[in-house]
This record gives C-alpha cells, sequence and structure tokens, in this order.
C-alpha cells in the first residue's frame, strides 16, 4: 500500500512537472512562431521594396536608351557633314561627352539591376526558408497541444 501510494504521488508530480514543461514549451513554440510571421511579413514587404525599385532601375535604363539615341544620331550627323562643313567645336566635345556620361550612368543603373536581381533571389531563399520553419513551428505546436 505505501509503495502504491509512493508511486501514485511521484507520477501526479511528474506528471505536474511534464505539463508545466509542455506548457511552457507551447509558450516558447507559440512566441516563436509569431516572431517567424513578423519576419514572413517583413520579408514580403522588402520583397516588393526591391522589386519596385528595380522596376523603377529598368524603367530608367529603357529612358536612357533615348537619350543614348538621340546624342548618337546628333554626333552621325555631324559626322556626315561635307569637308569644309567639318569642324569640330565645343558642342561636338559636349556631345561626347554626354554619350559618355549616359553610357555611364546605363552601367550603373545596369549594376543596380543586376545587385537587385541577386538580392530579390537571396529574399526570396530566405523566404521559404522562413515559410518552412514556420511549417515546422506550427506542426510542433499542434502536436504539443494534442500532447498537453
Amino acid at each position: 500500500r505505501f509503495l502504491r501510494n509512493e508511486t501514485d504521488s511521484q507520477t501526479k508530480w511528474d506528471q505536474y512537472s511534464t505539463d508545466v514543461r509542455l506548457a511552457d514549451r507551447i509558450d516558447h513554440m507559440r512566441k516563436c512562431k509569431e516572431s517567424l510571421e513578423r519576419a514572413l511579413a517583413q520579408l514580403d514587404q522588402e520583397i516588393a521594396d526591391l522589386s519596385e525599385a528595380k522596376e523603377t532601375s529598368e524603367k530608367a535604363l529603357d529612358a536612357m536608351n533615348l537619350r543614348t539615341d538621340i546624342a548618337i544620331e546628333c554626333l552621325t550627323l555631324r559626322d556626315g557633314r561635307r569637308n569644309i562643313e567639318v569642324v569640330e567645336d565645343e558642342p561636338e566635345n559636349q556631345l561626347h561627352k554626354e554619350v559618355e556620361v549616359i553610357d555611364g550612368i546605363k552601367k550603373s543603373l545596369q549594376q543596380r539591376i543586376s545587385d537587385s536581381f541577386e538580392q530579390l533571389c537571396l529574399l526570396q531563399e530566405a523566404r521559404q526558408q522562413v515559410q518552412a520553419n514556420l511549417m515546422d513551428k506550427s506542426n510542433a505546436i499542434s502536436i504539443d497541444i494534442d500532447q498537453y
């Protein structure tokens, strides 16, 4: 009888201890899940912002093509002059500088677009990992709740 009472008492205390630890684990897992949900929302916002910036850069790059075409057309017209009309003056030098500046801007925009694409790929990968971790946390919480 003593052994049975002792075993029963130990079992109740062990059950209580296990319930407390399980409840603490469920609370901790819920906090982790909430943190992951916030991180996922922030990742989604960052992806949207970066995609918008990338699109803006692509539009700016397309706009630069028109400016390049105009400057090159002006230079081509100046090169098509007859011998007596050929002069090398300040407007021609400015056109050459303008073409160089536009090319530099285009390279900069292209680099920015490439960097944005790489960053978007990394963010998408991170988003998938966070989403997988969030699913795992949800599954763990449901198992813990069932066991609790």
